[in-house]
């Protein structure tokens, strides 16, 4: 009886230590290099176009508009107009 007891003690004390070792783990800063940088959040609603040179779908907002195309950057639209 005795062993049971003394077995169901240890695991209630590495349940325990698991816990609070999780739990400092994540209260802690993250090293320096070890930073994820943060994303912005995606705009929530507004129309989606799509880059007329390199078909990547960007907001409405960051996209430039040329001769009634939708480009991902100046520089698509000046690619795009310049071609042939």
């Amino acid at each position: 009886m005795t062993v049971i007891r003394l077995l169901l003690l240890l695991i209630a004390a590495w349940f325990l230590y698991q816990t609070v070792r999780r739990w400092l783990m994540g209260a802690q800063p993250k090293a320096r290099g070890a930073v994820k940088p943060q994303r912005d959040k995606p705009v929530a609603g507004g129309k989606v176009v799509k880059c007329t040179y390199c078909d990547v779908h960007l907001p409405e907002q960051e996209a430039v508009q040329q001769q009634s195309e939708w480009f991902c950057s100046a520089e698509h639209a000046r690619l795009y107009i310049s071609r042939p």
